[in-house]
């Protein structure tokens, strides 16, 4: 069962604090197009009821299929996970995670991103190794 489309994610409290005179160029926001099939979690705040919606969404569609024992078993560990996946983008000043919930052709997508505040940095150009880094 499709997962309904999350809509683009936007900081809506980073640019109601910036306000619309904003003049030093910095970023207050980002909007991104997600595929079908992908939902957010948000690391700061709300995600243990975004990681509890999404479960309830993929769990509620296998019920019927599946023994009770083994879902429970496996929503556990799912959340477990995506918890930690959370926590870990939350220490590297991150502000969502994002990652597919449904099949792709009948195969699970095996990806995610993370989206952090940062610094631009230094003026000269940087070293793409340490971007990729």
């Amino acid at each position: 069962m499709p997962l309904p489309a999350e809509p683009a994610a936007t900081l809506a409290d980073a640019a109601q604090q910036a306000g619309p005179d904003r003049r030093d160029g910095a970023a207050t926001g980002y909007t991104i197009v997600l595929p079908p099939g992908w939902q957010r979690i948000p690391v700061r705040r709300g995600t243990a009821e975004a990681i509890r919606k999404i479960l309830d969404q993929v769990f509620g569609a296998l019920a019927r299929a599946q023994p009770r024992g083994s879902l429970v078993r496996q929503r556990i560990e799912l959340e477990r996970r995506l918890t930690a996946m959370a926590a870990r983008a939350r220490e590297k000043a991150g502000l969502d995670l994002y990652l597919p919930v449904e099949y792709v052709h009948q195969a699970a997508v095996a990806a995610s991103f993370a989206v952090s505040e940062g610094s631009p940095g230094p003026a000269e150009p940087d070293d793409p190794a340490q971007v990729v880094a």
